[in-house]
């Protein structure tokens, strides 16, 4: 077995279910030497144990067994939340396209041909178990980025309290300026806010963003004196 297999995905785990002695330490020997650990079952029933005790990242799975065959090994662990992720490889000397439809239909990932090229069976999964790996990446940055999304929620939604307390009164002159923030806030028309310094022309900004078509975007401040008059506070006075 050349180096170049353990440039696919090595340290991973896989199950190899076979009934014939003979393809098991075929396929133990290709795989162990390019760089797997592996667990051996000669059965399905003794597979689906081994899948309990060794959580495998890839199987590789024979499918005419007796008393239990692979499709139906396939479709209990497809159908347990544990083992559902696993990545199964069906390696039969069944060659119709009936058997291959069936076995992608009970979510395998592959299907070899026995007899089967060594190098074939090392890339095929090394490919999947890089593609699992990429998989459960992808899962966990999402769940990251949906922790990191709660807390900017979160954090808006202290800050719009805040503004709230801010513009809290029920004077004509409070009620007047809350009227006027929901008409600017609903416009897309540009709004120029003018008051004396340190009055809450920001507060009324951002009141008038957060009840906005736009308040799930950023709200942004910019240093109108560097920026050329684009945008932000100057002299008391807000716009966009």
């Amino acid at each position: 077995m050349t180096g170049e297999h353990l440039l696919l995905e090595p340290g991973g785990h896989v199950l190899v279910v076979d009934d014939q002695p003979e393809n098991l330490e075929l396929v133990e020997e290709l795989l162990s030497s390019a760089g797997y650990s592996l667990t051996l079952a000669g059965d399905g029933e003794t597979a689906l144990l081994r899948v309990a005790e060794s959580e495998p990242d890839v199987i590789v799975l024979d499918v005419m067994m007796p008393r239990l065959d692979g499709f139906e090994v396939c479709r209990r662990l497809k159908a347990n939340p544990e083992t559902v992720g696993a990545a199964i490889i069906f390696c039969s000397a069944l060659d119709d396209t009936a058997a291959k439809v069936k076995a992608l239909e009970l979510g395998a990932v592959d299907f070899v041909t026995k007899p089967f090229q060594p190098d074939e069976v090392v890339a095929r999964v090394g490919a999947h178990l890089a593609m699992q790996r990429l998989a459960q990446a992808l899962v966990s940055r999402n769940r990251a980025l949906e922790i990191e999304l709660a807390i900017a929620r979160t954090e808006k939604r202290d800050r719009l309290r805040r503004l709230a307390w801010c513009l809290v009164g029920t004077s004509p002159a409070l009620r007047q300026l809350r009227a006027a923030i929901e008409i600017a806030a609903a416009s897309d028309e540009p709004v120029l806010l003018r008051s004396a310094p340190a009055c809450g022309a920001e507060a009324v900004a951002r009141a008038i963003h957060a009840g906005s078509a736009r308040a799930e975007r950023p709200f942004l401040t910019v240093d109108v004196a560097r920026a050329g008059g684009a945008a932000g506070l100057v002299d008391g006075s807000w716009f966009r």
